[in-house]
């Protein structure tokens, strides 16, 4: 059966993130003017990450500390912005690099400062400074040159996965709002099944897709049918290309949240307006 290899620094996973930054991107995520959809994927991203050092953390007897382990190579690559296709990371260290091993992702963050609530003993809240690390910030301009990111991905994966046959597939996951601007909707469907054509000796690659727009429909997440999602073109292309959630990420899913029972095998790996924090979890990998 494909997709049962665990992720070892011996064959570590790949992970990349496209991430739409056209200026449609600056509009109200889900109809609500609160939030702009750049900056809701840019933040779900940013604590992508935080999460995937979290669980690459591990206490080495050697020098009696934790550290983060090369268990993934990571990518983050932006299309539309002021550069059209490239690497999405701002810190100097990142910037222009394809794929990065994720300790020296840990190694260079920047920082800022939020605040949170937190219960203040007396049945109140108060709020609480805390530093919030952060690897890319909420970008808007041009267009959504869909075609070309997708087809940047291939020839990164194509040269990865030369070297790392026993690994896990690499997973890609694509955040976007608008409809392809460097070709027809086939073209972009054409390159998305050529990603999903690449493979390594445990199965295919993985792409997942999230649509986000500024309609108020929400919570549409993992369909099977197509009849599920919006009937126009461009969501209906998405869910063409997004490939089906691995057995065990839906086994896992249902064990970890109620909210997953429902899940059957053969469901796809995309969402429209979903929680993108949620659709980003769910996609663990059996390490």
């Amino acid at each position: 059966m494909p997709y049962n290899k665990t992720i070892t620094r011996e064959r570590p996973g790949c992970i990349i993130v496209l991430i739409d930054q056209s200026g449609s991107m600056g509009g109200p995520f889900g109809g609500d003017p609160r939030f702009r959809k750049c900056e809701v994927a840019a933040d779900s991203i940013n604590k992508l990450l935080n999460t995937l050092l979290t669980d690459c953390q591990r206490f080495s007897e050697g020098t009696n500390k934790s550290e983060i382990r090369h268990y993934f190579d990571v990518g983050v690559i932006g299309y539309g912005g002021r550069d059209g296709v490239g690497p999405a990371f701002t810190h100097p260290q990142l910037s222009g690099r394809d794929l990065i091993p994720i300790p020296e992702i840990a190694d260079n963050a920047d920082i800022e400062q939020r605040q949170r609530s937190i219960p203040d003993g007396a049945g109140g809240f108060v709020q609480e400074n805390i530093e919030c690390p952060y690897w890319l910030k909420p970008v808007t301009h041009n267009g959504t040159p869909l075609c070309e990111v997708l087809q940047m991905t291939k020839r990164i994966l194509t040269d990865w996965i030369s070297k790392h046959m026993e690994s896990f597939p690499p997973i890609v996951f694509n955040i976007t709002d608008g409809e392809v601007t460097d070709g027809t909707i086939q073209e972009m469907i054409n390159s998305g099944n050529a990603i999903k054509a690449l493979s390594t000796n445990d199965g295919n690659v993985l792409l997942f897709n999230v649509h986000i727009s500024s309609s108020n429909v929400h919570g549409i997440l993992f369909p099977k049918s197509a009849r599920e999602i919006p009937s126009d073109e461009y969501s209906q292309a998405l869910f063409e290309i997004s490939s089906p959630l691995t057995d065990f990420m839906i086994d896992n899913s249902k064990r970890t949240s109620e909210n997953f029972h429902a899940l059957k095998h053969g469901c796809k790996g995309c969402g429209f307006n979903v929680d993108l924090d949620v659709f980003l979890k769910v996609m663990i990998i059996n390490r």
